[in-house]
């Protein structure tokens, strides 16, 4: 019902990484970007919490989980909209925060033991009200903006419907 414009982890810049782009932690970790045209993508969402993964060909680089939390905040872009509705919301343009969200504008992120999906949570209502809808086809648009341990990724747009969980 409401177009969501998720700013999560893909910045929508230019420049875009390539296989060979090292960091002081070693090469960086690239977006499976052709799991993203392809629709498949973990995308799911209750009444209070959403949620979106990211998947990497490669394992993002040994790092602590909060400087890949820091590096993040300013490198990930998720827009979600909602084309029947016109409405759109930036979900990294919220608060970060540690732990699950649990107020409009609040978003984490999370990676999962083999470090090869980043998951980002949100509180499902922004700051203006809007909210994501289970079964409702969304737009999504991501992007990486160059940064320590993830290659940049220009802005890729993809569909995705998110499931309904329980709370």
């Amino acid at each position: 019902m409401n177009l969501l414009r998720v700013s999560c982890m893909c910045g929508a810049l230019a420049a875009i990484g390539c296989g060979g782009d090292e960091s002081s932690t070693g090469p960086k970790a690239e977006v499976d970007v052709s799991m993203l045209e392809d629709g498949d993508v973990a995308a799911a969402v209750s009444e209070e919490v959403g949620s979106i993964a990211m998947t990497f060909a490669d394992p993002i680089p040994d790092v602590d989980d909060e400087a890949l939390e820091m590096e993040m905040l300013d490198a990930a872009t998720v827009v979600v909209s909602d084309a029947a509705s016109g409405t759109t919301a930036d979900l990294a343009d919220g608060t970060l925060v540690h732990g699950e969200p649990s107020a409009p504008g609040e978003y984490a992120w999370a990676l999962d033991e083999s470090r090869t999906e980043l998951t980002m949570s949100f509180y499902n209502r922004t700051e203006s009200g809007m909210t994501i809808e289970p079964g409702t086809v969304y737009r999504v648009t991501m992007s990486i903006a160059e940064n320590d341990y993830i290659a940049a990724m220009p802005a890729t747009s993809f569909e995705v419907t998110f499931e309904a969980t329980a709370e």
